[in-house]
């Protein structure tokens, strides 16, 4: 096993440098990469590898709409299309959606109905996609607060809605942090929370993976990977 360095050998120049954007494998063969931030220019474009061919291209509409210039977002690929949700532009925290269609390329922004089903505003948040084509979001920051808060998006209705521990055990609020789906769990690791603290500890959801799933789930508790007690994960189930 060994890094070497991968140069496409044509097409468009490849993405400015940056950091706090995202690159997101979208079905087979598209490695989609949007925003972030270079010095103090917060940056919106959208730059693809074709992974077959090697070559970079921007999209005709990637500079037309659009979530905007932004940094520390999550990016979920769902199919064929790429969702960008919250991130932070200056000083500004998103609570947005919005979804790229990577066979047209043609933005469009979720909107939430007038009885709720929105987010709060929030960056270095992280979600990952789970079974049903939904999308579960957590943690992140809004500028003042750090969030431990869990929700879940059905893309078939376009509607965020919490999602409540059913024994009231859940991480502490972060943000910065890591989470995968992991067979029928989520776990989540490490981040930052309040006054800077780092975290060290280990997290599983259960219960959200399974189709058709409630607002009700259970946390069970963490692992402390610096040495010390609390529950352990459990299996699988």
């Amino acid at each position: 096993m060994r890094w070497f360095p991968c140069a496409a050998s044509g097409g468009e120049p490849p993405p400015s440098p940056r950091s706090g954007h995202s690159a997101t494998l979208v079905g087979r063969t598209l490695l989609v990469v949007f925003g972030g931030l270079h010095t103090k220019h917060f940056i919106g474009d959208t730059v693809v590898l074709d992974v077959e061919t090697e070559r970079w291209f921007r999209p005709p509409s990637s500079a037309v709409g659009g979530p905007g210039p932004r940094a520390f977002h999550c990016a979920v690929a769902v199919d064929r299309q790429l969702y960008i949700i919250c991130g932070r532009t200056g000083r500004q925290q998103h609570g947005d959606t919005w979804v790229l269609d990577t066979d047209t390329w043609f933005w469009r922004r979720l909107q939430s109905p007038a009885s709720g089903g929105a987010i709060a505003p929030r960056d270095f948040g992280t979600a990952a996609r789970i079974s049903g084509n939904r999308i579960v979001l957590f943690g992140g920051y809004d500028g003042k607060t750090w969030l431990s808060d869990t929700n879940v998006l059905d893309i078939t209705t376009g509607v965020w809605r919490p999602l409540q521990v059913v024994n009231g055990i859940a991480p502490t609020p972060r943000s910065g942090h890591a989470m995968a789906a992991v067979e029928r769990r989520l776990l989540v690791f490490g981040g930052q929370g309040s006054n800077g603290q780092l975290c060290g500890d280990l997290w599983a959801l259960r219960g959200v993976m399974e189709e058709g799933s409630t607002s009700r789930r259970e946390s069970t508790g963490s692992v402390d990977v610096g040495g010390g007690g609390g529950g352990g994960i459990g299996g699988g189930g």
